[in-house]
């Protein structure tokens, strides 16, 4: 595959040694990813014939943060849930749960910034955490790898102004991260790039076009300088200053013959 930049050349490396592990016979995971790195690695797997192996795990339903797993190839032809039953332990030392609870007596709300300066204060690398999400009841719900979470039983006592609690939690049957989008719709007179960004950001014609050509938007995670390329959906759009979209479906045609279209704005 074209590597887009040195970030996705290393993380395509770092997979071609999992899948050797794999091919040992071991389950293999990657760091916890980014969604850019997410779409690269898959892509990568995918060329690799993997696809009956790899999969996204960030603990639970819609994580953002996720890892990537190579099972080993004797799981091959497994669906989701029986690679899941299959590896739950060692998925469970992947991705465990943490629940950080306040005093209850902090001076303001806690954000998700407070959250992630205390982790990473506390000398965590990124790519060793996943999620940072509510628990629905003043404090969050963390994933990260169990080595990481015994560590950070041990050394995590504040967030900002307030102490805390850290313990292994189990989560709700039910437990899902909730979508953080906003849907948008409208009309575009085609499928092009600048059609779709104008639309979307209020800029001109003129101004969409120019913000391609000067290298502000990426498709599918990737750089795109030419106004006239066509979106095939699902895509990922980012245009900076604007914001990230997912450009859900294009069409049909209204009656005076532009396009409907529906895509979802992260908030």
């Amino acid at each position: 595959m074209m590597y887009p930049d040195e970030e996705i050349r290393l993380l395509c490396a770092r997979l071609s040694d999992l899948q050797a592990r794999a091919e040992r016979g071991d389950c293999a995971c990657s760091p916890f990813l980014t969604p850019r790195e997410q779409y690269f690695g898959m892509q990568f797997c995918r060329e690799q014939g993997l696809d009956e192996q790899a999969f996204l795990f960030g603990g639970c339903p819609g994580t953002e943060r996720n890892r990537i797993v190579i099972a080993p190839a004797y799981l091959a032809g497994f669906d989701r849930g029986q690679m899941l039953c299959a590896l739950a332990e060692p998925l469970a030392e992947a991705v465990c749960t943490l629940r950080i609870s306040g005093s209850g007596f902090a001076r303001r709300e806690l954000t998700h910034r407070d959250y992630l300066g205390a982790l990473l204060a506390c000398g965590i690398v990124r790519e060793s955490l996943g999620d940072i999400v509510p628990d629905g009841a003043g404090g969050v719900y963390l994933f990260c790898d169990r080595t990481v979470g015994r560590y950070l039983c041990e050394t995590l006592s504040c967030v900002g102004s307030d102490h805390v609690t850290v313990a292994f939690a189990g989560l709700p049957a039910d437990f899902c991260v909730e979508p953080s989008f906003v849907p948008v719709g409208g009309t575009v007179a085609s499928a092009r790039l600048d059609c779709m960004v104008a639309e979307l950001t209020g800029l001109s014609r003129e101004k969409a076009q120019n913000a391609v050509r000067t290298g502000l938007c990426e498709l599918e995670y990737a750089c795109v300088d030419k106004p006239d390329r066509e979106i095939v959906p699902p895509a990922h759009l980012s245009v900076r200053g604007y914001g990230k979209f997912i450009i859900r479906s294009i069409g049909p045609a209204t009656k005076k013959g532009r396009l409907r279209f529906q895509a979802d704005r992260y908030r």
